[in-house]
């Protein structure tokens, strides 16, 4: 069983950044996501790859992991998305790619980082237009 849930501080949020600096506020406490970068689509539609994250987001890309967020563009339209973090053995640092769930062109990748590194969350899912639901069967 799936519940619809309103924006949670504890899931996690990417925030795209204009290429003139621009992020959209929604009033969580975000930074940065150093080392990670829009692709395909989101990059495309976002005209920059560089991206920030709210707390949640910062805590699960220290891990090697694929995990499941909300997408939310600089005019503040939100969609889903999946975040691939992976170490970097050569700059020994975690790094990683955020592909929208809607990108037709990236679902390989996808697939290829869910089995490379599995997928994260149990507790809630996030759907293509960027809707947090929970997940009562975990």
């Amino acid at each position: 069983m799936k519940i619809n849930l309103d924006t949670n501080k504890d899931v996690p949020k990417i925030y795209a950044m204009s290429v003139d600096g621009k992020v959209f506020d929604d009033g969580q406490e975000c930074g940065q996501l150093h080392y990670f970068y829009l692709d395909g689509e989101a990059e495309y539609q976002n005209m920059y790859d560089i991206c920030y994250g709210n707390i949640s987001a910062h805590s699960m890309a220290q891990n090697q992991i694929v995990f499941e967020a909300i997408y939310i563009a600089v005019d503040g339209t939100k969609k889903g998305c999946y975040v691939s973090s992976y170490y970097d053995e050569a700059s020994r640092r975690m790094k990683g790619y955020v592909w929208l769930k809607e990108d037709k062109d990236s679902q390989p990748f996808i697939s290829n980082a869910i089995d490379a590194y599995g997928i994260i969350n149990t507790w809630y899912s996030i759907t293509i237009d960027g809707r947090v639901m929970l997940n009562l069967n975990n």
